[in-house]
């Protein structure tokens, strides 16, 4: 038993040794910590604020501003081609969109902008039945074989083109032909 005592007592000393030890260490952090703590944190935080706003500031006048582009994507062109408007309307429709804050559905559903299609549409058919030409003598019109057996050239078409080619050979073969008709 008495060794267990004196065994209790020495472990009561080193004990106190111990928590003597971290008071004064715990002091001496203390007096660190007052030592070190003599900064200003509110003058610190208004300078990293102001860093970060002046970042914050390079970083809008380095985006190019977000605009929102009046082209037309992939998806939207598919969906005009799909609902019958061709690749020469689209220039129609891109000015018809500002209108409609981009919303396609609403554009292509919408009774003003199909009229408007439609008077296009028109306005095309009517400039391709007028012949292209200052002479007003010549009344024939671009698809007939004599037209452009006249004017010297061939034609887009080629149907048409096989008969002005065929029209030609004609001619160079037998040149009173359109004498004596």
């Amino acid at each position: 038993m008495e060794n267990e005592e004196t065994t209790a007592g020495e472990g009561q000393q080193e004990n106190e040794t111990q928590t003597g030890n971290e008071s004064q260490e715990g002091t001496q952090d203390t007096q660190n910590q007052n030592q070190e703590d003599k900064t200003d944190w509110k003058a610190e935080a208004l300078k990293f604020k102001a860093i970060l706003d002046r970042n914050k500031e390079k970083n809008r006048n380095n985006k190019e501003p977000s605009k929102k582009s009046d082209d037309l994507d992939y998806g939207q062109k598919a969906f005009l081609i799909a609902n019958g408007i061709t690749a020469d309307e689209f220039d129609l429709v891109r000015g018809e969109l500002k209108q409609f804050n981009g919303e396609l559905d609403s554009l292509i559903s919408n009774n003003y902008f199909k009229s408007k299609l439609e008077e296009n549409r028109q306005m095309k058919a009517s400039d391709k039945a007028t012949p292209s030409g200052n002479k007003r003598a010549n009344q024939t019109s671009q698809d007939s074989v004599d037209y452009w057996l006249a004017k010297g050239e061939l034609p887009p078409d080629f149907e048409l083109r096989k008969k002005v080619v065929k029209a030609r050979r004609e001619k160079e073969s037998n040149p009173f032909s359109t004498i004596f008709k």
